[in-house]
């Protein structure tokens, strides 16, 4: 039993504003589902990302060299290395010494990334990390060799802001005097853009939302009819804030027996899911001054929809 994600199932559904987290979404089928997201043509946060790594890697791996000629390159949440396949293919075609150690709660996800990246990258050298990234990074042992540690794909987004700060303070703690670190922001930008991003027609948001239930039955006894809920879903652009709710469409009673546990809904009652938190450049400014960081370099796609930043451990 994951002793972590059942302390907050029973923390979260105890609460008077219920909520689970959204670093739970993500067992076997969650990361399939996430990956049919990042597909769809409403959600544009891959695509940008991807095209700045193609268009622009030759200026992302000089300012991840500098004056040193090897690294480890840490990637927290690495999923299926979608984009990052891009970067890695580069860096062997210059036959750069490097270490890709890529992180993920899904075995299944790394594995499947393990043996795809062997197959078309023979000459790389992979380290798995698997498991919650904070657990991860204070498990391993940060290597004299530089270290860039990667945070792509806007998933500093699923933090409020004062959680964004402490997560880059944890980050620099961990780093070394000109380690990088590499971030992924969605921009703030047009909110019906935003909205259609996490409204797809398809229906797989509000399946990848709802597979949280599924794993709660699944992995902890709970009768949660997944036909009682439904997804909710919404943006601010004053505090540049999406949210996302699971709604319970009755009055009911949830038992999770193998937690001990019930939890009542009331009609229209909600459970809050996820923060999609976009940004600014003042704001990303702030995050870095307030941490120990720098900003060493910044690439933007052609919308200047996203952009990844590398920071640098002053």
């Amino acid at each position: 039993m994951d002793i972590e994600f059942a302390e907050l199932v029973k923390k979260g559904l105890s609460a008077k504003n219920k909520y689970l987290s959204s670093l739970y979404f993500y067992d076997d089928y969650g990361s399939q589902l996430f990956q049919m997201i990042t597909k769809l043509p409403e959600y544009y946060l891959t695509k940008c990302e991807y095209e700045i790594f193609e268009t622009q890697k030759d200026k992302i791996l000089k300012s991840f060299l500098g004056t040193d000629d090897n690294f480890n390159l840490i990637e927290l949440g690495s999923g299926d290395g979608h984009k990052t396949k891009v970067l890695l293919n580069y860096i062997i075609e210059k036959e750069v010494d490097f270490v890709y150690k890529p992180n993920d709660i899904s075995i299944e996800a790394l594995d499947s990334l393990d043996k795809i990246l062997k197959e078309e990258f023979k000459l790389i050298k992979i380290e798995k990390l698997v498991g919650n990234y904070h657990k991860v990074l204070d498990q391993i042992e940060f290597s004299k060799e530089k270290n860039i540690v990667l945070f792509l794909g806007s998933n500093i987004g699923n933090f409020n802001y004062q959680k964004s700060i402490n997560f880059f303070k944890f980050i620099s703690s961990k780093l070394k005097k000109e380690d990088l670190f590499l971030v992924g922001f969605d921009l703030k930008k047009d909110p019906k853009i935003i909205s259609n991003a996490y409204n797809d027609s398809q229906g797989i948001t509000e399946a990848f939302n709802l597979n949280i239930l599924t794993r709660i039955n699944n992995e902890f006894g709970a009768d949660f009819d997944i036909n009682n809920f439904s997804f909710y879903s919404y943006y601010n652009p004053e505090t540049m804030e999406y949210k996302s709710y699971i709604i319970s469409n009755k009055k009911q009673n949830v038992n999770i027996s193998k937690l001990e546990f019930e939890v009542d809904f009331e009609y229209g009652e909600s459970i809050f899911t996820e923060l999609s938190q976009k940004f600014d450049l003042e704001r990303i400014n702030d995050m870095a001054s307030k941490s120990g960081l720098k900003i060493k370099d910044q690439f933007y796609d052609c919308r200047s929809y996203f952009v990844d930043i590398l920071f640098e451990k002053i």
